[in-house]
């Protein structure tokens, strides 16, 4: 005997039906759903009653809530309660503060880390960029191409391999970070205000781990 999962009223439903094994023409057996109702055919028959559902156990069956692949989540998924849920909003949350307290309305947070980066470690390739600050080419480019219009950042051949581009602050954009710099580590310190100080370090910690 085989159960077939069917739709009954938005739960997912096993129904057991007999297979009839039949002879084909070659003397093998093959395998078969049975004949259908007349009354299922549209023949205008009456219905026979339609039992209630139900699981193993005589319990109800629970609701399909299947994702993308057929699985079902856990009974306890609560999204809520999800890291990358509540990573996202501690995210929201800090780029929030740092756009109010930055003290440039044009400058987001990615092209602040950019701009940061090249003041710590001097010229930098567009890839060596990326790779510090945790950004993809097409990201880390879209940030230089803003910067540069900006005339905060400068492009030139890379001195050692002239077919690389090496990417360096200007002028403007050294004193920019110079004059900012005490803005962004106030917006650090608001954004882990809620916070003591020994679970400021332990988050901190904690943070590092799952980067």
């Amino acid at each position: 005997m085989t159960h077939l999962r069917r739709l009954h009223r938005g739960h997912c439903v096993s129904y057991p039906f007999h297979e009839e094994r039949i002879m084909d023409r070659r003397g093998g057996d093959r395998r078969e759903a049975p004949h259908t109702p007349a009354h299922a055919a549209g023949s205008g028959g009456p219905r026979p009653p339609q039992p209630s559902p139900r699981t193993e156990g005589g319990r109800e069956p629970r609701a399909c809530a299947m994702d993308d692949f057929g699985r079902l989540p856990p009974d306890d998924y609560q999204l809520a309660g999800q890291a990358h849920h509540r990573l996202r909003r501690a995210h929201q949350r800090a780029s929030s503060i740092f756009i109010d307290l930055i003290g440039d309305s044009m400058l987001t947070p990615t092209q602040w880390s950019a701009l940061a980066t090249l003041h710590a470690e001097g010229p930098l390739s567009q890839n060596q960029l990326g790779r510090l600050t945790y950004m993809d080419p097409a990201t880390t480019q879209g940030v230089i191409l803003r910067l540069v219009e900006r005339n905060l950042v400068e492009r030139q051949p890379d001195p050692q391999d002239r077919r690389r581009t090496s990417v360096r602050l200007t002028r403007i954009g050294q004193a920019l970070v110079v004059d900012l710099t005490a803005n962004a580590a106030a917006a650090h310190e608001r954004t882990l205000a809620p916070l003591t100080e020994e679970e400021r370090v332990q988050f901190m910690t904690l943070l590092a781990r799952l980067m």
